[in-house]
């Protein structure tokens, strides 16, 4: 397949998932709970996501290619323990720093007097 029919197809995918699934899910999640909870709504938006982006790669010829790619192994000085402990540890380390940096922004937004309330539990 042709790169501009593959993403030609892959716009049609994004249009009609948006158009019929997200509906479609936020429906279903909204009439399961008598009151939508955040949770819920983290996982309608998971799903959602899914539909959209990773399941074209599956069916597309450059995302069958990719995910082949993904599956070879890694070349022989990669493969150490040493190297996964060292990824592992550096994403987790990002992963807490983050955190940190988001707590503390808002802790000093509310010294400085700026209500700081999450969006969807204010909506709730």
């Amino acid at each position: 397949m042709k790169p501009q029919t593959e993403l030609a197809a892959l716009a049609a995918w994004i249009l009609i998932s948006l158009g019929l699934f997200t509906p479609g899910l936020m429906l279903l999640g909204g009439t399961l709970l008598p009151t939508p909870s955040v949770d819920a709504q983290l996982i309608t938006n998971t799903v959602i996501s899914l539909c959209i982006f990773l399941l074209p790669t599956f069916f597309l010829p450059s995302g069958k290619a990719a995910w082949s790619r993904i599956s070879q192994p890694l070349p022989a000085k990669y493969r150490k323990p040493k190297h996964s402990f060292t990824i592992l540890g550096l994403s987790l380390l990002v992963l807490l720093l983050a955190q940190l940096l988001y707590m503390g922004i808002i802790v000093l937004a509310q010294k400085l007097g700026y209500p700081v309330q999450d969006a969807v539990e204010a909506r709730l």
